[in-house]
């Protein structure tokens, strides 16, 4: 028999809960440890319309990147849409797991799946000391125009569109690819490294015009664009250890337009 617990620390020998943002909160949020499970649902975020799928399919486990609990709370109220949440998985006996900053730590489910997704399985990553990178990998492709890399962006990770502040005519080759939201922390190693393109779910616009001004273009894809793409890895992974596990992948309600 297969428990919550089992689950958890399998994530957690590839995705050391220690390894986390010191403001993030991971692992196992709600539930029953000793709980047996035989149907997980993976999302990125749980919210009203992935918890109804939960509820409605039976499942045993839900696992999402963003914790639903985060910053702290102080009651678990059904008025509240986190106590609501909260209340329904306690009801229907779903537990509950969170693997975010732990699972961006470490690249080869997180940003090398983005870059390969991006530019092809082939292409050559490089991973940068962890001291100086939290997450995020260099890779490099034929000189293209941003224009060109941004029509790849948008096709390759079935994205709504993405957005530039940047002259499109313009030449790359080397990018930083990271998921989810930028770490201006991470540009004296961009500029160490000679990366002319930054591309990431999310860059503020003062750092976008801060990269520019040092010669690098910025490419913003989508929070939801660029994070997604782990689901599937991440279900592989689990799928490898227990091969009779039955794994749904939620990829949200994007809308396209």
């Amino acid at each position: 028999m297969t428990k919550v617990s089992d689950i958890v620390s399998f994530l957690d020998e590839n995705f050391p809960l220690n390894t986390a943002l010191s403001f993030d909160n991971v692992g196992l949020l709600v539930g029953d440890k000793n709980k047996e499970v035989k149907r997980i649902f993976i999302t990125l975020d749980l919210n009203n319309s992935s918890l109804a799928k939960v509820i409605g399919g039976n499942y045993d486990l839900v696992i999402s990147h963003h914790p639903l609990i985060f910053g702290g709370i102080n009651s678990v109220l059904v008025d509240n849409p986190t106590g609501f949440i909260i209340t329904e998985l306690i009801k229907n006996d779903v537990s509950y797991a969170a693997f975010h900053t732990n699972l961006d730590y470490c690249d080869e489910y997180s940003n090398n799946v983005l870059a390969n997704k991006i530019f092809g399985e082939k292409t050559s990553l490089l991973s940068l000391p962890k001291e100086k990178v939290f997450c995020g990998v260099i890779c490099d492709f034929d000189e293209s125009s941003l224009s060109a890399i941004m029509s790849q962006v948008k096709e390759n990770l079935n994205s709504s569109g993405c957005i530039s502040i940047n002259d499109i005519n313009s030449k790359v080759s080397r990018a930083f690819v990271q998921g989810g939201s930028f770490d201006e922390d991470v540009i004296p190693s961009l500029l160490e490294n000679n990366v002319n393109l930054v591309i990431s779910g999310e860059i503020k616009h003062h750092i976008c015009l801060l990269l520019e001004s040092y010669g690098i273009a910025t490419i913003i894809a989508g929070h939801n664009a660029t994070e997604r793409v782990y689901l599937p890895a991440l279900k592989k992974l689990i799928n490898d250890k227990y091969e009779d596990m039955d794994i749904f992948v939620d990829f949200g309600n994007e809308s396209f337009v």
